[in-house]
């Protein structure tokens, strides 16, 4: 234990702390990262064990600081534990506090933890002939779900895509108003996305913003498609259909301009009925709302990045939710059909976004991220093989 260091009041950054709570298989905590977040700026004392820059331990203390304390969280990582971290930490804590006349926590009943705390100095309430109840507001599931686990998974070695799309749903949701240079930008990156790593687009959107003129329709449509598309190949960004996208760019900026004219905004537009009925008039060559080079599953990736709630069925996600693998579908792969449904159900079951949905599972599938799920896939090391249907 020489080389570990402890820090006091030190709150971890967010990576650091999914790691060890992911570690533990706290996944209660893990499922909503900011609340988690919130109850350590909110914990009377934090102390934390450092092996160098990583985050090996910490114990978590809430109180009224005069009467009782309450130790909510003790974790150590498993390949530091029996190293004698645990107990440094929970000791600092009892003498730091040795003057409250309670000091309490809540564990689970297993020989290991009742023996560590015991060989540490607490007993238990029967001991003075206490008991101690408790009343869970949230139901606790015998097991969580798979989709948790897969972010823990990919957040813990900081494979999860930070995606914009769930903050661009909660701004929609909230009232922001889409104009014309976001639907212009949202269909862009859409097309930007195609036939190519998202990994390699991702960080070059501040200087792509700035080629496109900030989406300015009356500037793109003055300037030369040669132009965009030698700026992207110049970026390393551009995608085996750059030609043809940026010849089209002027037309589908003309539909957004009739789209407005009809609809008096095209906020008004794409929210004018369900989501999977705007995805097809967008991409239907027989709509007169079609936008040039964007199939179906672009124009999902357009409507989201204007707030839209969806998933894209692309490669990966019907790769995915097919028969064989993680879906409850009867194709395999899925069809976009499917694999719209099963998000649904995903989404009702879990609580979290249909976007935030995509973006898990595309990023356990995806070059560059977790790549786990992919058309050979990774099984032996994978969280979540015990519940797919694919045979080793």
């Amino acid at each position: 234990m020489n080389t570990i260091i402890f820090k006091e009041d030190v709150i971890p950054k967010m990576d650091a702390l999914l790691n060890l709570y992911c570690d533990a298989q706290w996944h209660a905590y893990t499922k909503d990262p900011q609340q988690l977040l919130n109850a350590f700026d909110h914990s009377l004392k934090v102390l934390t064990a450092w092996d160098k820059q990583e985050l090996v331990g910490l114990i978590r203390v809430v109180g009224d600081l005069y009467t009782i304390i309450y130790i909510q969280d003790l974790l150590v990582l498993k390949e530091y534990q029996g190293r004698g971290i645990g107990s440094e930490l929970l000791n600092r804590i009892l003498d730091k506090y040795d003057s409250i006349r309670q000091i309490v926590v809540m564990t689970d009943q297993t020989k290991e933890t009742t023996e560590f705390y015991k060989k540490n100095g607490m007993v238990e309430t029967a001991a003075y002939n206490g008991v101690t109840f408790v009343k869970y507001n949230l139901e606790v599931p015998d097991d969580e779900h798979w989709l948790f686990l897969i972010r823990d998974f990919l957040t813990g070695k900081g494979l999860l895509y930070d995606s914009p799309l769930p903050g661009e749903i909660k701004l929609r949701n909230a009232g922001k108003t889409y104009h014309i240079e976001d639907h212009i930008r949202g269909m862009v990156y859409a097309l930007l996305s195609n036939h190519t790593k998202w990994s390699r687009i991702d960080p070059h959107l501040p200087t792509i913003d700035q080629l496109f003129f900030d989406y300015n329709p009356q500037m793109l449509l003055q300037t030369s498609p040669i132009d965009l598309r030698e700026g992207l190949f110049k970026l390393k960004c551009g995608n085996m259909s750059t030609k043809a996208q940026m010849e089209a760019l002027a037309d589908n900026i003309r539909t957004f301009q009739n789209i407005e004219q009809e609809y008096s905004s095209i906020d008004a537009f794409v929210t004018s009925g369900p989501a999977a009925i705007i995805a097809q008039k967008l991409s239907d060559s027989a709509s007169p709302y079609k936008m040039k080079m964007l199939g179906e599953a672009l124009a999902w990736e357009y409507l989201r990045n204007v707030g839209v709630d969806g998933a894209k069925p692309d490669t990966h996600l019907r790769r995915f939710l097919g028969a064989d693998r993680m879906g409850t579908a009867i194709h395999s792969p899925a069809t976009p059909d499917e694999v719209h449904w099963q998000v649904e159900k995903l989404s009702k079951a879990t609580g979290l976004y249909k976007a935030e949905i995509d973006t898990i599972i595309w990023s356990f599938s995806a070059d560059g991220y977790g790549e786990m799920c992919t058309a050979t896939p990774r099984c032996g090391i994978c969280p979540i093989r015990k519940f797919c249907k694919k045979p080793q």
